[in-house]
């Protein structure tokens, strides 16, 4: 299986020596669930990604998509989904 690498000062995310081709959310999402090693409940997820946008209405299927989608571009996998809980990355080397 092909190593998922990012690159956070450049907002790149590989697959193997792929460059992958990501949303601005899909990083976000990519990068918050590296950021720690645990569980991130959808709710957080959300706070992370519009935490300037106060008055923006947070739906949790916004999450549940763009995690679809990050699953289809680096595999199923490689996310692993706790039912009734968050989300949970599987790890992930920072490129320096």
């Amino acid at each position: 299986m092909p190593k998922l690498r990012i690159n956070p000062e450049r907002k790149e995310a590989f697959l193997g020596k792929n460059r992958l081709t990501l949303t601005h959310l899909e990083y976000e999402i990519l990068e918050i669930l590296h950021s720690r090693d645990r569980l991130w409940r959808r709710a957080e997820i959300l706070d992370n990604i519009f935490e300037n946008d106060e008055g923006l209405e947070k739906d949790f299927r916004v999450v549940d998509w763009h995690i679809h989608q990050l699953r289809k571009k680096i595999g199923f996998d490689r996310i692993e989904c706790v039912w009734r809980m968050g989300y949970k990355l599987s790890r992930v080397e920072k490129v320096n």
